[in-house]
Order: structure tokens, then C-alpha cells, then sequence
């Protein structure tokens, strides 16, 4: 019974590690100065999360995994785009959002991009002055979600 619950354990560890995204993945290819992105992990966010990613990287950007907690000691400079993905508290953005928000320069608030999720359809968590989504945190909504930020990064990232 031992051995076999050894077995369960390093296979869901497995499955764990190949199924969540990197805190931070390392990649030569792609454009300098590309996208951070900055998560709280669940479910849905590394779901969401993993289909930007990989998206962005087919489209040769280069993408920087960090969580949340990090962003602070971030210099914002070495992107050209940031996502911040947090979980609503109190109907409101988390406060490690609101408050790296409030100590951003205008110039580096153009470069982000806010998903705020929530349990409740009902919520709608935009960030004054920022581009922002907001989400139930529902499987059927990975998709659009993933697209919505896409194409708000995509046009940060256009050539100008």
C-alpha cells in the first residue's frame, strides 16, 4: 500500500509540474523588451496564463513568468508590455495591484494590462486609468479571457 501511494504521489507532482506554467522561463528567441507577466496562481489563471504564454511565444516574443509577490523588485523598463493577474478581494483588485498601480509612472501604466477574477459573473473589476479585464474564474471562459488579453498585448507589441 506504501509503495503504491508513493507512486500516486510522484505522479500527480509530475503531472503538476508539467501541467503548471514556470515561475520564470528563460528564452533567447524572441523580441528585447518583452512581456511580464505577473500572476497569483489557481486553475484558471495558470490556464489563462499558459495559452498568453504560448501564444506570445509563437508569435516570437519573449515572456517572463514571475509571481505576483516579485513584481515590486521589477523594473517595469525591460518590457514593453505587463500583465497583472490577480484575484478580486473585497470587489476590488487585489491590493498589490492597487498599489503598484499607484506607484507606476504613466508611462509605464501604458504598457499594462489587469485581469482581475472572481468567483461571481456579476463582477466587474476595472482598474481607472489602466486596460483591464475581469473574469469569473470558469473553464468556459479560459478562451476568450486568453484572446482578450492577447490582442490587447499584440497591439502594445505592434511595430511602431
Amino acid at each position: 500500500m506504501r509503495g503504491r501511494v508513493t507512486s500516486l504521489s510522484i505522479a500527480g507532482l509530475a503531472l503538476a509540474l508539467v501541467a503548471a506554467p514556470s515561475t520564470v522561463l528563460a528564452q533567447e528567441a524572441g523580441q528585447p523588451g518583452g512581456v511580464l507577466i505577473a500572476a497569483e496562481s489557481s486553475q484558471f489563471k495558470n490556464a489563462v496564463v499558459t495559452k498568453i504564454t504560448r501564444t506570445l511565444q509563437a508569435d516570437g516574443h519573449q515572456v517572463t513568468l514571475i509571481e505576483l509577490a516579485q513584481l515590486a523588485a521589477t523594473p517595469l523598463r525591460d518590457y514593453r508590455a505587463v500583465v497583472l493577474v490577480n484575484t478580486c478581494r473585497a470587489w476590488r483588485p487585489s491590493r498589490e495591484v492597487r498599489d503598484f498601480v499607484r506607484q507606476t509612472s504613466d508611462d509605464d501604466k501604458k504598457k499594462l494590462v489587469v485581469l482581475t477574477t472572481a468567483n461571481s459573473e456579476a463582477c466587474d473589476l476595472k482598474v481607472p486609468g489602466i486596460d483591464a479585464v475581469s473574469s469569473a474564474s470558469k473553464r468556459t471562459r479560459i478562451d476568450s479571457v486568453s484572446q482578450a488579453i492577447i490582442d490587447k498585448l499584440r497591439a502594445r507589441l505592434a511595430p511602431r
